[in-house]
């Protein structure tokens, strides 16, 4: 006897299957793609998110044998549209929320941790990696960040105890749940804002030790690029961009005023016919690595306020860049990019990343 459509549908939905995940896509292939459309949706829904298809493996019944027909699945997943739906149209919408939080924390495990397992980096802090892998970036300057006493931490938040949650399929930690990550980075952003207030008090003594001198550096000039790994030998990062000056381009060495104190600085001019690039370095490979976008037109006198802006006495103006602060674009670039010292392979590719199709470091 032949099996007409109708009956070889219904037989598939009494396929047994052994999860939910594999239910899931059985019965997808069986909904109706215009009918069905919203299930279909709602299926893929539940196939990336962790708390619905928790949800789901509670709520669909099992057979004797412990497996899952379509029919279950699709009364569940009818049940599930139903709350969505009720959820999302009432005033009862925090409810779902709670119960996915809820999920997800059942699917977790926690990791407690104290500043005694924290470690200051060039980028920010970093849990001990023999307890978790987990780094905390902080905006501002490196040299600022490296230079932080964590025993002032450890003493001071002796008693506080910190949760990371961590997902116990994936082993990959849930930030919506720990909320401490975000309470560390503030501790020790509120820190360092605290210790900029501090500095811009202190800083009218310095800036009267250089007054006398000031005038000397102010001085800009053209540096061959067969003097510049010479010249700036604490900085093997210059070294790399420097490999960019060709077909006319140049390099102007000059002095970066950095909170009254005076550094040996040097920027990298690239001219092309759509636009043109300056990179910023510091002598001082503690320090980020800026590069600028400019139009072509106006191009000579922009480059004259970026160098009278490194040479000025703007208080913390590194801080400013790298934590994106700048809200007045006096400065006439287009955009600006950041260029961490991490490694060379990592600098060079993030600079042909930023110059591309432009230029690029061979």
């Amino acid at each position: 006897m032949k099996k007409n459509k109708n009956n070889l549908e219904t037989e598939s939905f009494n396929i047994p299957v052994t999860s939910i995940n594999k239910g899931l896509k059985l019965l997808r292939c069986n909904l109706d793609k215009k009918k069905d459309k919203s299930q279909i949706k709602l299926i893929k829904k539940i196939i990336k998110d962790e708390s619905l298809y928790k949800w789901m493996n509670i709520n669909t019944k099992r057979n004797k044998d412990n497996k899952i027909t379509q029919y279950s699945i699709k009364k569940s997943l009818t049940l599930l549209e139903n709350k969505i739906i009720k959820e999302n149209n009432t005033s009862e919408s925090k409810n779902l929320n709670n119960l996915k939080k809820k999920i997800s924390k059942e699917e977790c495990y926690k990791v407690y941790l104290t500043w005694e397992n924290l470690i200051f980096t060039e980028r920010g802090v970093k849990v001990d990696p023999n307890i978790l892998y987990l780094s905390i970036k902080i905006d501002g300057p490196t040299s600022i960040l490296s230079n932080l006493n964590i025993s002032y931490f450890q003493k001071k938040y002796s008693d506080e105890l910190y949760k990371v949650y961590i997902n116990r399929t994936t082993k990959k930690i849930v930030y919506k749940l720990s909320k401490d990550v975000e309470r560390i980075k503030v501790i020790v952003t509120n820190h360092l804002n605290n210790n900029k207030t501090l500095q811009i008090k202190n800083s009218d003594l310095q800036k009267n030790l250089n007054k006398k001198n000031n005038h000397d550096y102010t001085i800009a000039k053209e540096i061959e690029k067969e003097k510049i790994s010479e010249h700036f030998q604490n900085n093997k990062f210059i070294e790399q961009s420097s490999k960019l000056l060709k077909n006319g381009n140049i390099a102007i060495a000059l002095w970066e005023n950095n909170n009254s104190t005076f550094e040996e600085s040097i920027i990298i001019i690239l001219k092309h016919k759509a636009f043109n690039f300056i990179i910023w370095e510091n002598i001082n490979d503690n320090r980020a690595c800026y590069v600028f976008k400019y139009r072509i037109q106006n191009f000579d006198t922009n480059i004259k306020k970026l160098k009278k802006f490194i040479n000025s006495n703007i208080e913390f103006k590194r801080w400013g860049l790298f934590s994106n602060n700048g809200n007045k674009n006096e400065l006439n670039y287009i955009e600006y990019y950041t260029v961490i010292h991490e490694n060379k392979i990592n600098y060079t590719k993030r600079l042909n990343t930023i110059l591309h199709p432009y230029f690029k470091i061979q």
